[in-house]
Formats: structure tokens, C-alpha cells, sequence
């Protein structure tokens, strides 16, 4: 099973409220069947910086809500309770939903009941094909999407995408030998850095509807591009592909979170900017931040692009070149004052390899200089 936390916008937010209702609550997640859903409480802080609250909690505009009871329940009288991890973060293996009932989160904190309106589970269109899609050589790399036809269905369907990319990585160069200054001479490293790396990143969520477009399904849509001077299509490229049908209520949510993001700087940003929420305080009349919505299943597709299928651009990497042995005096300044690593490979212009050295910067022959990569292949990767 997997673990879904659908929503990436909660990060900053005002909506004009005035300080005595500051103190928000602050929803971050969505329920999806037969899966585990993860939901994050937490309450927003007053704006000022010169506030004693924003200098304790330097700056973060957010405080965890710890020991709530959260539960998710059905209009059938259903009740599924969320566990306490670390506190504040609340895990729940959410069974399989009915497509006939209404589901709704309820939360209790310090005294207050919050309700999301309960909403029946959307049923997920499927993923019909992923590709790329290359216009010239000097161009970036769309990836695009075709969705499956809803059969008999000429209502819109509103999908939100998730992306979690993994990419092959290789030195710029392969270090064959390597100067020990102790002992003042070159010795055979060939296998002392690694040959390859992995990197891994998760993009940022995307949302669209088929409103404007015929048979409610997408055909050849735009997801991301990738630049060809990007490492990610040097050699092998993998992302994993979710997919989730959500209601218009919630993709209307989502768009007013990018767009506050894009043109404030982020939803807790001293503008005002007004999200639409389904959370109502059942109690009182205080107001919380959050959309969460309510899905059938999440559909993965994974897909894969070799480095040498698409016109890529690798960057120079500096070196300098030496047609015979270096002294160690020459070894050890270059070593010392430049931080370089001696390298022994074929020189193009230089029949007699054997002669010609190069010295490059450390990081271009050993990869675990970077602190972002991984170095046991995952198994999916080719």
C-alpha cells in the first residue's frame, strides 16, 4: 500500500483575518480508499514579525495541532479513527470507501468540532499513455499525458497529478589513476569512486479539467518539460506518474492555492487572498485552512526515457592537460592549490594515451561529493 498526502499548497496563508482570529486551524491531506491516508493538523500564527509568538517560533507561520481525535466517518454510520504519530501527524489505512456513501473528516481540538462537508468518492479516470515528445534538437522535453474515456459521461473531470522522478548520474569524468602525496606516486584507483549515482526529486503537483476539451478526455497534454541541459535526461530517466480524480470543489481549491503562491509569494503573505475550504467549525464559528477531498483510488503510470533517445547538452567540464609524467613537485601543487584529482584516459588529440595526463576538479570524477544522490540502484531503474 502507499502512503497519499495530497496537497502542496498549505504553505502560507491570510485571508484578511483579523488578529483575534488568527489562530487557524490548518488542514493538509486527502482520503483515498483502500490506501493509508496521512493528514497534517496544525494552526496558523499572527503575521507580525515583531510578535513574541513569530520570534519563538522563528518564523514559522505554523504551529502543530497535537492530540487531536480525528476520525474519518460515513453517512452510513461508518467510523474509521486516525492514529497519533509524533503528535501532531495523523495516519489512518483508510478502508475501502462506497461510491454511494458520503464521507467526511471530523477532528476535535482544545474543545472545537470541525467537519469537512461530506462528499461521495470521485471515481478516478484511468491513464491511457505517457510519452515525450522532442520538437528539435535544441528543444526541451515535453512529457505528455493521454487520459482514458469515461464511458458514458459528459460531465467534466477534474484531475490533480503528482510526480516522483528518479535519474541515472555518471561523473564527467572516470578516474583511472590517482596521486598519493604521502608516497609520491600514482597509483591505480580505477574503482574508487563510484561509476554512478541516482538523484531523486518530486515535482510540483499539477491540477486541469477537461472542460475545454472534446469526449472529456486529455489528449497529448502537457504534464512538465524537461530542459535538455537538465542531468535528468543525460542518461536514464524514470517518473512515476499519480493520477487522482477529485471533485470540482477541490480543484478549485488548488487553483487558488497556485495562484496565490505564483503572485504572492505564498498563501501566508500580507496580501489578502481568499480560498474556498469544505471545513466548517460544527461548534463555534471559527474558521480553518485546508480542502480535503475524497477519492475512489489513485492511478500510477511509470515511464522511462533512455538518455541516448532524445538531443541532450552536457556541460564542459574544465581540466588541464599534461602530455608527460608530472613531477610530484607538479603532482602536489596542483593538488593542494587547485583541489584537483589526476586523471590517465586517451587525449583526442594525442595518439599515445599512454602520455597524457589530466587533471580535473574532484567533483567531476567523484559523484560523493554531492550529498543528494543515492548509490545502490533502486530497483526499478534500468
Amino acid at each position: 500500500m502507499s502512503l497519499f498526502l495530497f496537497s502542496s499548497c498549505i504553505e502560507e496563508f491570510n485571508d484578511e483575518i483579523p488578529q483575534e482570529q488568527s489562530n487557524l486551524l490548518v488542514v493538509q491531506g486527502q482520503v483515498v480508499s483502500q490506501g493509508y491516508t496521512y493528514l497534517e493538523l496544525s494552526r496558523s500564527l499572527p503575521l507580525e514579525p515583531d510578535s513574541e509568538t513569530f520570534k519563538r517560533t522563528e518564523g514559522d507561520l505554523t504551529i502543530p495541532v497535537k492530540y487531536a481525535k480525528v476520525s474519518l466517518r460515513g453517512t452510513d454510520g461508518s467510523e474509521t479513527p486516525f492514529n497519533s504519530i509524533y503528535s501532531y501527524y495523523y495516519l489512518q489505512e483508510t478502508p475501502q470507501l462506497k461510491p454511494d456513501v458520503a464521507y467526511y473528516v471530523r477532528i476535535e481540538t482544545n474543545g472545537d468540532i470541525f467537519e469537512s462537508i461530506p462528499e461521495k468518492p470521485v471515481e478516478s479516470a484511468d491513464i491511457d499513455s505517457v510519452e515525450y515528445y522532442q520538437p528539435t534538437k535544441e528543444s526541451n522535453v515535453d512529457i505528455l499525458i493521454t487520459t482514458a474515456p469515461k464511458k458514458n459521461s459528459d460531465k467534466p473531470i477534474y484531475f490533480e497529478w503528482g510526480f516522483f522522478e528518479t535519474w541515472e548520474v555518471r561523473p564527467m569524468y572516470f578516474s583511472v589513476f590517482a596521486y598519493d602525496i604521502e608516497n609520491r606516486k600514482i597509483i591505480n584507483r580505477f574503482d574508487l569512486y563510484p561509476a554512478r549515482g541516482w538523484g531523486s526529486a518530486t515535482r510540483k503537483r499539477k491540477v486541469e479539467s477537461t472542460v475545454q476539451y472534446s469526449n472529456q478526455q486529455l489528449k497529448k497534454y502537457k504534464l512538465f518539460d524537461i530542459a535538455r541541459t537538465d542531468e535528468r535526461l543525460f542518461y536514464n530517466y524514470y517518473v512515476n506518474i499519480s493520477q487522482r480524480a477529485i471533485s470540482k470543489g477541490e480543484y478549485e481549491y488548488l487553483l487558488a492555492c497556485q495562484k496565490a503562491n505564483s503572485q504572492m509569494g505564498g498563501l501566508f503573505s500580507p496580501q489578502a487572498s481568499t480560498l474556498p475550504t469544505n471545513i466548517r467549525c460544527t461548534n463555534g464559528s471559527k474558521l480553518a485552512i485546508g480542502y480535503i477531498g475524497i477519492s475512489n483510488q489513485v492511478i500510477y503510470k511509470e515511464f522511462y526515457i533512455k538518455g541516448d533517445s532524445v538531443s541532450t547538452k552536457k556541460p564542459k567540464a574544465p581540466y588541464i592537460n599534461i602530455t608527460s609524467n608530472p613531477s610530484a613537485n607538479l603532482c602536489e601543487t596542483l593538488w593542494s592549490e587547485h583541489n584537483r584529482i589526476i586523471r590517465l584516459n586517451p587525449d583526442p588529440y594525442n595518439p599515445d594515451w599512454c602520455q597524457s595526463l589530466w587533471w580535473v576538479p574532484e567533483e567531476y570524477v567523484d559523484l560523493r561529493i554531492r550529498d543528494d544522490l543515492l548509490f545502490e540502484k533502486p530497483g526499478y531503474m534500468p
